[in-house]
Order: structure tokens, then C-alpha cells, then sequence
């Protein structure tokens, strides 16, 4: 799951992105609403997000003719794809942070997709099946009681990544 990080109080929030859409308001603190579809009254931009095949998700940012800007520059054509810290400014000079990573979580592997290998075992995750999709490399591990794939090992079978799942977030805007 994406995240958004927000000024709040002087310090910075992360609030997870789940698929679908947000709306993003200024304000003396600029605020992220979850919405289900498009709705009238006044915002400065949203931010439309889903997955991909891949299991991976992508986030759009949409804004009208508002002077938002990511990175310091202008949204052309009022619509950007948004990368791992990305900064968006609201027209108030509101800022916040968009983030792509991660953090490992057991979760059903996505219905319709073809099975694929364990890193860690080479049996077949078929869809449904219990799995933590690695942040790091992005390749699928068993996690059953009976196949303990992820946590067998405190890294990931195919990168360095970390395989606990009480993890938090490696960055943050405190950081820059």
C-alpha cells in the first residue's frame, strides 16, 4: 500500500492509501478524504489509485486548473503519475508527500492471477492462498502455518529485505 504523508501539528503523519480515490483539500493543515466516486464541491486535487497486474499499485494525481504542483512543477495537462517521493504542494503552499513503500503484510494473493513459484520453496501460491508479496523484489513467499515461507528466514529468498511484520516505514519527510 501507498502512503501520503501530511504535515500535522509540526511534525508528519503517514495515512495508507488503499485502491480507489481520496480527495485532497488545503487548510491550515492540508487533509486527505476518502471518496467513492466523483463528487461535487471544492477540493484541489485527487488522487486516484489501483492496481496493476502485477499486484503493484499506481497513483494518479488529478487537478482542475488549481495551481498544483509536484516537485516544484506545474501538473500538466491536469493530470501526473505519481513516483515515490513525490512532493505536491496545494495553491495555499500546503505540502505533502506521496510514497510508494511498503511494508510486507500476509494477504490473500489476488484472485485471477496465475499461480506462481515460492521464492523461498518453489511449490506453487495458487490465488487465495496466503502470501506476502516481498517489498523489496516483489516476488511471492508461502505464509501458512504449514508453510512459513516469509518468516523462515529474517530476509527476504531473492533480496535483502527484512521479513518482519511489525515493520514501520523506512522514510519519512522528517528525513530531507
Amino acid at each position: 500500500m501507498a502512503y501520503v504523508w501530511l504535515e500535522v501539528d509540526g511534525g508528519w503523519a503517514a495515512a495508507r492509501l488503499e485502491a480507489g480515490g481520496y480527495r485532497l483539500e488545503a487548510g491550515a493543515e492540508p487533509r486527505i478524504r476518502r471518496h467513492a466516486g466523483i463528487e461535487a464541491g471544492p477540493c484541489e486535487a485527487e488522487l486516484l489509485g489501483s492496481l496493476v497486474p502485477t499486484g503493484l499499485e499506481r497513483w494518479v494525481l488529478v487537478c482542475g486548473k488549481s495551481a498544483v504542483r509536484v516537485n516544484g512543477e506545474p501538473v500538466v495537462l491536469g493530470m501526473r503519475v505519481l513516483k515515490d517521493r513525490d512532493e505536491v504542494r496545494l495553491p495555499d503552499g500546503a505540502r505533502l508527500y506521496f510514497s510508494a513503500e511498503r511494508l510486507a503484510e500476509v494477504a490473500a494473493m489476488p484472485a485471477g492471477s496465475r499461480p506462481v513459484s515460492c521464492a523461498r520453496c518453489h511449490r506453487p501460491i495458487e490465488p487465495g492462498n496466503a502470501a506476502v508479496q516481498c517489498p523489496g523484489c516483489n516476488t511471492w513467499h508461502h505464509q501458512t502455518d504449514e508453510l512459513p515461507c516469509w518468516l523462515y528466514d529474517e530476509r527476504c529468498a531473492l533480496c535483502p529485505q527484512a521479513t518482519a511484520l511489525d515493520a514501520s516505514l523506512n522514510w519519512s519527510p522528517e528525513r530531507l
